[in-house]
């Protein structure tokens, strides 16, 4: 049966597009200012038939305005995108693991064989247990470990994952089973089922599977961004204690069971319980199994048991959202009025004839001159619109005239599409005014200025052929007077940047950053010098990279997993930062963006290399450009190369223009020399024999200085000191090789007052381990001190580190000479190139050290402790 169409309603048209209205308005527009100058407003009158053009022209606008925004944007493949325009929820609205809930789903997610996790922290120190489903647990254990350790935050630290321990409970009592069913298959069901009350089972689910059960955008993706499906729910909290009766429940649940079995009981006991790190298994050894005849048909199979090899119930289902694909529309292509005049009027295509006399051409000329002046502004607003797609974009536009550009490039081969670039009249800074040319409107050519300039030959040529090769030349060049004349017209770079400015601000303010933000930050000139100009450079980069620096916000870098660092650089990298320097500084009034956007991209391998702040403070700050100018200014005062040149291409090429150093990582591997200071000689802790001073791990010289601060006003008695215990007061503490201390047994000794102190091994006095400002949970971050005579930039770093980094951190900014001019003195014994090489020993260490400890045990401490010099000897000159 055939569809009948849709009846047509008689609804009011949208005034943009109402012909009648439009020319309504108008003829009262006319009639307010001419009074009675124009007294025939019949369609008789020319003028009126010209108002026709021109409204009708506008209802077409107005028609293009009505497409929708996925038609707006896509591009004339008809392949459309969200790259640079926005970002799809997945990739903006998750963000790296913060809580323990995410870095359950996350761990979960990421390695395969892992079906529960339970996380724990101390002081900002995650312990881990797991459970797995695989053969090999320590295995999978080490894969968690290093996976967590690519989303760890400022502050935080990951001890290696355990397996959950299983911890045995003897059940008594009988359970009937269907007699078709394995006793021992059951038995696992059964374990298996309190396996997931204790831990539950986390499920994922795909993206639309959620919508559809009623879950909101912003649960489903609350949380870290996962590959295999999407788990909104709260997961359940670990139960270390289960009732005898809930464990009935379960037994009776499990697939199999008869409803008539006899529930098991336990004498004496009413419920069972277990550690934070064990999971419950139930010994049936004294449990009575029996099966009775199943009332169905025993070719029917028993009810299948829960899988319990994949967590990922979801998973298949289409995972990720999708962007709607729009119809290309092909907007700039604009159709002339003059093509829809009668003919009368010796305007469109076939009006002037060959036997038309001069004054005819001349009539024609001049009332095409009036059209065109309506045709350039309505065809700058076709392009306009077909260029919003451009104007929200996150990158910044460099031509007026972009659809110029395309027709500037139809007739080059491929080798001049390569290399010639797009000239200069038609760009400017980030333009956010469309136009276009009229080439195509009918016998144009003579009202463009300087029209016959290239009409002219070397060679023989006829005439017809000479004047179509000289207007395709005068169409093709770019500096023909025509498009100078619309792009000087159209073009006013302070209104374009103040324009292009607020049009970032609704960029960031639509993927909830904020504009002030920026503003206060970008409060100097990196790029272009000129402060309004750098802000657009660099909310585009921000907008640009604004998923990897949003969901990394809070992410420290992966010292496991970094890529290894060398000084200097190597030749190939000298090369490229050679092409980075031309793009930074080879500009007079237009930076190179395309080259400048390509630098500044962010990797997935910069968010495992650099912490977020460092990428953030690196983008914001624009230090990639400030660094290159140094370099530059360096080069062209004739400065012999010298270390400090090195010093400044390795921080521009490697280290994001500053060395950060995180606390979390530092201490920890830290030597610590304590002393004992009696009234005649001078005593050593030590667990081998009597040594001054003794070397002891941090954590441990820590907890000594927390027993002597605890115990006020005790004396230190330094009785049996070479024996390796410690005492306090009246009592004394036994101190392990093994980083402990027992606690504490009574036994009254007597002896000499004593003092102690602290010092990192072969370095500086620390003083108290308590509460010392150097020794909290902290990043200090380390620049070149030209940076520092750069009006605002420390307040500005100082403000981000105040912004951005977790309210239980604190950071610290710090300025060193370069070398050859560094400070040789109490408080710098080093220069800055020895801090760099120092630097890059901890930082490679750390890597070699996590994978094979006992090996690189004696140089991660070394290094620590050099590492750890520079933090006290900052403090020393601060407090100076």
């Amino acid at each position: 049966m055939e569809t009948l169409p849709k009846a047509i309603l008689l609804t009011p048209l949208p005034l943009n597009q109402d012909f009648t209205g439009l020319k309504a308005q108008a003829l009262d527009f006319i009639q307010s200012y001419s009074d009675s100058i124009w007294s025939n407003l019949n369609p008789s009158d020319p003028g009126v038939t010209i108002l026709d053009q021109v409204c009708f022209a506008l209802t077409e606008l107005g028609y293009c305005g009505d497409f929708s925004i996925p038609d707006l944007l896509t591009p004339e493949n008809g392949k459309s995108t969200s790259a640079n325009q926005f970002y799809l929820p997945e990739r903006i609205m998750t963000t790296s693991p913060v809580t323990p809930q995410d870095y359950l789903k996350y761990a979960i997610d990421g390695v395969a064989g892992v079906t529960g996790a339970l996380f724990e922290t101390v002081n900002n120190v995650y312990s881990t247990y797991l459970r797995v489903d695989t053969n090999d647990g320590s295995e999978t254990c080490e894969a968690v470990y290093f996976y967590l350790n690519k989303a760890r935050n400022l502050g935080q630290r990951f001890l290696r994952p355990a397996l959950f321990n299983p911890v045995f409970r003897q059940v008594n009592g009988k359970i009937t089973v269907i007699d078709t069913i394995d006793t021992s298959e059951i038995k696992q069901q059964i374990n298996v089922a309190l396996q997931h009350y204790q831990l539950p089972l986390v499920k994922s689910a795909g993206y639309e599977e959620l919508l559809a059960e009623g879950w909101n955008t912003d649960d489903i993706f609350n949380g870290p961004l996962l590959k295999n499906g999407w788990m909104p729910s709260i997961v359940g909290q670990k139960q270390d204690t289960i009732t005898i009766a809930e464990l009935n429940i379960l037994i009776l649940a499990v697939p199999g069971i008869s409803s008539s079995a006899v529930t098991p009981v336990v004498v004496g006991c009413t419920e069972f319980s277990c550690g934070r790190g064990e999971l419950m298994v139930l010994d049936f050894e004294t449990l009575i199994v029996q099966k009775e005849t199943s009332p169905f048909d025993s070719t029917l199979q028993a009810p299948e048991a829960a899988s319990t090899t994949s967590a990922f119930l979801g998973a298949a289902h289409q995972a990720q959202t999708t962007f709607t694909q729009g119809t290309y529309r092909d907007i700039q292509n604009y159709y002339s009025i003059q093509n829809t005049f009668p003919e009368t009027f010796a305007v469109g295509a076939n009006a002037i004839t060959a036997n038309a006399t001069p004054f005819q051409i001349a009539q024609s000329r001049q009332l095409k001159g009036y059209l065109t002046l309506f045709d350039q502004v309505i065809a700058n607003q076709f392009a306009q619109l077909a260029g919003v797609g451009r104007l929200f974009s996150f990158k910044n536009t460099n031509s007026g005239a972009p659809w110029d550009e395309h027709a500037f490039y139809a007739f080059k081969d491929d080798e001049e599409k390569e290399h010639l670039e797009y000239p200069v009249p038609y760009q400017g800074f980030s333009p956010t005014y469309f136009y276009q040319s009229l080439y195509e409107v009918p016998h144009i050519r003579p009202l463009l200025k300087d029209h016959d300039a290239l009409k002219f030959s070397t060679g023989l040529i006829g005439k017809k052929e000479l004047e179509h090769q000289s207007w395709l030349a005068y169409k093709q060049d770019p500096y023909n007077a025509y498009m100078r004349g619309l792009a000087e017209l159209t073009a006013n770079e302070p209104r374009d940047i103040a324009r292009r400015n607020d049009m970032l601000n609704h960029l960031l303010a639509r993927h909830g950053a904020s504009p002030m933000l920026f503003d206060t930050v970008i409060n100097g000139s990196a790029y272009t010098g000129n402060q309004l100009k750098d802000r657009v450079i660099i909310k585009s980069l921000y907008l640009q990279n604004l998923d990897l620096l949003s969901y990394n916000r809070y992410r420290a870098y992966n010292y496991v997993g970094a890529g290894k660092l060398t000084y200097p650089l190597s030749p190939s990298e000298m090369e490229q930062l050679d092409e980075a320097l031309i793009a930074y500084t080879d500009h007079d009034f237009l930076p190179d963006m395309h080259k400048i956007e390509l630098l500044e991209k962010l990797t997935e391998q910069d968010t495992n290399d650099y912490a977020g702040i460092e990428l953030q403070i690196n983008l914001l700050l624009g230090l990639k450009s400030r660094y290159a100018r140094a370099i530059r200014n360096r080069k062209e005062d004739h400065f012999e190369p010298c270390a400090a040149d090195s010093v400044l291409q390795w921080m521009m090429a490697r280290r994001k223009g500053m060395i950060l150093i995180e606390s979390q990582l530092l201490w920890r591997h830290v030597d610590i020399e304590f002393f004992l200071q009696g009234e005649t000689q001078t005593y050593a802790l030590s667990y081998v024999w009597y040594n001054n001073p003794a070397t002891i791990p941090f954590k441990q010289a820590k907890y000594i200085n927390r027993l002597f601060q605890s115990d006020v006003g005790a004396t230190l008695i330094a009785n049996a000191m070479d024996w390796g215990f410690l005492v306090l007061g009246s009592y004394f503490y036994w101190v392990n090789e093994v980083d402990s201390i027992d606690l504490p047994k009574a036994q009254p000794i007597f002896g000499t007052d004593f003092c102690f102190s602290f010092r990192v091994k072969d370095g500086e006095e620390i003083g108290s381990l308590i509460d010392n400002p150097v020794l909290r949970n902290r990043v200090d971050v380390v620049f070149p001190d030209f940076l520092k005579q750069q009006a605002g930039l420390l307040a500005q770093v100082e403000w981000l580190l105040d912004q951005s980094l977790p309210v239980t951190m604190v950071g610290e900014c710090h300025f060193l000479p370069l070398p050859p001019n560094a400070t040789h003195g109490p408080v710098f014994k080093n220069d800055f190139e020895k801090l760099i090489k120092d630097f890059i020993n901890w930082h490679n260490t750390l890597i070699h050290y996590e994978r094979n400890p006992r090996r690189y045990r004696l140089k991660i401490r070394r290094y620590a402790g050099a590492m750890a010099g520079y933090l006290l000897r900052f403090k020393l000159r601060d407090d100076e």
